[in-house]
């Protein structure tokens, strides 16, 4: 019953055994989930956001990993939206913002560096305190609002729509840097993009896959870019993963690019390597 209401209305599913097996890994998830933060499961990986120009890092994307006891690593796209369900997200998603901002204070010493971005979950958007909290966490560690970036995906914000511009309007006045990821994935309209108060638009990797083979692809992302330079926004472009690619998102003036192309999601002493080459190197 509940695998053919998760599938949507006027539906049916017949049981199999794996529904069973699969009952019982959401519960198992769900119940070790509740203390994944204090057993020091949880950890943070970033991901190197390059300038396109010259392959400076000037910011990372914290992307958060699960390395269970028992079942080994547990994909963000599984674990997630239990969390969101059963409201764990919120204590989850204070851990992310805590951790986060120790390292932009540590790594914004850097003059190249700018700020480390944040995926903030509709559910957190949408809490009465959620910015009064979110500036007394950065507060604690010392850490500037526009040291930090909070990344919303298009299709979250969609939802209570005028809610959340508001909520991102607060946000941008207290100086956080606002980006919009997986432009174009969802069903918004142009007139709904031009009054959000948002600083960056991430092209979503679905575009930029095939922007160096095809070129509807290629004219759909240069449309982007465009759209965002009209409106005052920068771009990132998600999933580079070969210098082809680079090499036309640079010629249409894409701002920053992240993916495999430059750098996997690294663990934090890996990331500060990299972080410190590239210093070594400009000097």
């Amino acid at each position: 019953m509940y695998k053919s209401k998760s599938l949507g209305k006027n539906t049916f599913y017949f049981y199999e055994h794996t529904l069973s097996s699969n009952a019982f890994r959401r519960f198992t998830l769900e119940s070790d989930l509740k203390n994944a933060i204090q057993n020091q499961q949880l950890s943070l990986h970033y991901q190197p956001k390059v300038c396109s120009k010259d392959g400076v890092i000037m910011s990372a994307e914290a992307l958060i990993r699960w390395q269970h006891p028992v079942l080994g690593f547990i994909s963000p796209a599984e674990f997630i939206p239990i969390a969101e369900q059963t409201g764990q997200i919120i204590s989850i998603g204070n851990w992310v913002i805590r951790e986060a901002s120790k390292m932009a204070v540590k790594w914004c010493e850097y003059a190249s560096f700018n700020n480390v971005a944040v995926n903030v979950s509709a559910i957190q958007l949408a809490q009465d305190d959620f910015i009064e909290q979110t500036i007394i966490t950065l507060k604690k560690a010392g850490c500037n609002p526009s040291y930090i970036e909070i990344e919303q995906t298009e299709s979250a914000l969609m939802d209570n729509m005028q809610d959340n511009i508001e909520v991102l309007k607060r946000l941008k006045q207290a100086g956080f840097t606002l980006s919009l990821d997986d432009f174009g994935t969802a069903y918004s309209s142009l007139s709904q993009l031009s009054q959000l108060p948002i600083d960056i638009l991430k092209i979503d990797k679905s575009f930029v896959d095939n922007c160096a083979t095809c070129e509807k692809a290629h004219m759909v992302v240069k449309t982007i870019i465009q759209l965002a330079a009209n409106l005052n926004m920068k771009t990132i472009a998600e999933g580079v993963e070969d210098k082809e690619q680079l090499a036309i998102l640079n010629s249409e003036g894409c701002f920053m690019y992240q993916g495999y192309f430059y750098s996997k999601p690294l663990p934090v002493e890996e990331f500060e390597k990299l972080l410190a080459q590239q210093i070594r190197h400009v000097s």
